[in-house]
């Protein structure tokens, strides 16, 4: 579910906020058109798996008047999903800084909400540079399971990566 060579480099500060250089602003999640008709509540609630670790996903919808924008992950429906690696539902390409999404193939293949707002969630940590987690219960493991939220080992492989005050423990 990973490309190679471009990653969001953002540093994540308190709160809900992803600080770039010395400004706080949010990091944009941006459906196309088809994307969006197909599956925007999935999407408005993976972007919020990420709310615990201080990271701040948001759809235009939820942005508040004049809030700067520090980065745009784009959804992008795509026409099949990728066949380099193991079947992939969904996949972060870092060359292009996008999620693509096989709308056809994932009707077809009837994914449940659930498990759609995890994945999206996951391909969400792979924009935020995060690797994939030996556990098999994780929202960061290879195969996706249909989560609620992040663990406690997502949180800590966050962590590893980024600094804010969830990393810093009480």
């Amino acid at each position: 579910m990973r490309g190679s060579g471009f990653v969001l480099v953002l540093t994540v500060a308190a709160g809900c906020r992803v600080v770039v250089p010395g400004d706080g602003r949010v990091v944009l999640v941006e459906p196309d058109e088809a994307v969006d008709a197909a599956y925007s509540i999935e999407l408005k609630r993976s972007v919020h798996f990420w709310d615990v670790t201080g990271a701040c996903f948001r759809v235009r919808e939820e942005l508040v008047d004049g809030e700067p924008i520090a980065a745009r992950v784009p959804f992008v429906a795509d026409g099949a999903r990728s066949n380099a690696a193991d079947p992939q539902l969904a996949w972060y390409a870092e060359a292009e800084g996008r999620v693509h999404v096989p709308i056809g193939e994932l009707q077809e293949l009837d994914v449940d909400h659930d498990e759609l707002t995890a994945l999206f969630a996951h391909e969400l940590g792979h924009a935020l540079g995060l690797n994939h987690l030996p556990q098999q219960v994780a929202l960061m493991a290879p195969h996706v399971p249909a989560l609620q939220q992040l663990t406690d080992a997502d949180v800590r492989e966050f962590c590893t990566r980024w600094t804010t005050p969830i990393c810093a423990g009480p």
